[in-house]
Parts: C-alpha cells; sequence; structure tokens
C-alpha cells in the first residue's frame, strides 16, 4: 500500500510540474556543447513532433563526443512533452 501511495504522489507531483530523470554518464570529457531533441504530443495520440532521441539530440547541439543524457518530461492535462538532453564536447 505504501508503494501505490509514494507512485500516486509522485505522479501527481509530476503532472503539476516538470520531471528530470538522468540518463546516462560515460567516461567523454562534458564540454560547452548541449542538444536537445523533444516529443510533443497532444492526448498522448497526436504527435506534435516525433523523435526525441540521442542521436537527434547529438546532431541538434553538433554533439560529438557525448558525456551525459539528460530526460525531461512536462505533463499539462492534455499536451505534454519528453525532451532528450544530451552534453558533450564538439
Amino acid at each position: 500500500m505504501k508503494g501505490k501511495k509514494l507512485f500516486f504522489y509522485t505522479t501527481l507531483l509530476c503532472s503539476l510540474a516538470s520531471c528530470a530523470s538522468p540518463g546516462m554518464i560515460t567516461n567523454n570529457e562534458v564540454g560547452n556543447a548541449e542538444g536537445k531533441a523533444c516529443k510533443r504530443n497532444i492526448l498522448g495520440i497526436i504527435p506534435l513532433s516525433l523523435d526525441n532521441s540521442i542521436y537527434t539530440a547529438a546532431k541538434n547541439g553538433e554533439v560529438r563526443k557525448i558525456a551525459t543524457v539528460d530526460y525531461t518530461s512536462l505533463y499539462l492535462g492534455v499536451y505534454n512533452y519528453r525532451c532528450t538532453i544530451v552534453h558533450g564536447t564538439r
């Protein structure tokens, strides 16, 4: 029962605010290059943009060697998005 309450409150908090979760970390140097790719949709079924892959985020920021990958999400009722953010060097 305690796990269900924790899940409920975490979900509620994430539905009211933006949530970020760390992805992976490599031994590469964290430079000043940052790339971002977002996937947006309405009601979870009507896509506004489709690609939030690590590859696309690195390509958008011209990141050659990826050091970290982070994910952030925002849920606002019917509209939500999930972004992938990569840091590294060019």
